[in-house]
């Protein structure tokens, strides 16, 4: 087997970036889509489809980003350097809290109906 050469200079923190970045990719997303709702109501069918479309693929785009960003940042306390281990432990308690934030704003709002309907 052939042994791939050592890079030249100090290690970077690439993957405690890439993490944080894409921990704040879907608080951006989700702004966006709330944005989005807000300005298409009483608005043209085009922005309320699009701002419809782009709330179910939260359901992928959220997931997809937040497991992206959780498996960089552990990468990124395992091998980078202190600059990019911070950046990963950042990102992973963004993580937590958007957790938290989501558990929050949907964990209450299932009986929502049911108390309308009472009264």
């Amino acid at each position: 087997m052939t042994q791939l050469p050592a890079p030249d200079g100090p290690a970077r923190a690439r993957l405690g970036v890439t993490a944080l970045i894409c921990a704040l990719l879907p608080f951006a997303w989700v702004l966006i889509v709330g944005v989005l709702i807000g300005v298409s109501t009483g608005s043209n069918d085009t922005l309320a489809s699009l701002a419809t479309v782009m709330f179910f693929a939260s359901f992928g785009v959220v997931p997809l980003f937040s497991l992206l960003a959780l498996v960089l940042a552990v990468l990124a306390l395992l091998v980078n350097t202190v600059t990019g281990k911070i950046l990963g432990g950042v990102a992973i308690v963004l993580l937590a809290v958007q957790i938290a934030l989501i558990v929050y704003l949907v964990g209450g709002s299932f009986d929502l109906p049911a108390q309308a309907l009472a009264g």
